[in-house]
């Protein structure tokens, strides 16, 4: 279990990379397949982080169905325990939720 989680996060971790660099499509391609990893195993924490970014960055590039995507993130039932791990990715997520019904 423990290498499955690591192939989510290294999946997360390289499309933050590419995101840095700029290659936006390929960190697009590598958090789809974190989100699908993290379906398949059932692993909130790895779904909720990948697809808050991932929304984030469907938003910043005028996508269809962003938003979609980050309030399912936010319907999955998390314990107090991921709640804490997810602070910053929640965080992220309540304040692009925020701006949109400001907008």
């Amino acid at each position: 279990m423990q290498e499955v989680n690591n192939q989510i996060s290294n999946n997360v971790n390289k499309a933050l990379i590419l995101l840095d660099r700029g290659d936006v499509e390929r960190a697009k391609e590598c958090l789809q397949k974190a989100i699908s990893e993290a379906r398949e195993r059932s692993d909130s924490v790895g779904e909720v982080r990948a697809s808050v970014i991932l929304a984030d960055v469907l938003i910043d590039t005028g996508a269809v169905g962003s938003y979609e995507l980050l309030e399912h993130a936010m319907r999955i039932e998390l314990d107090d325990e991921e709640r804490e791990v997810l602070g910053v990715e929640l965080s992220r997520a309540a304040e692009i939720m925020q701006f949109r019904a400001g907008s």
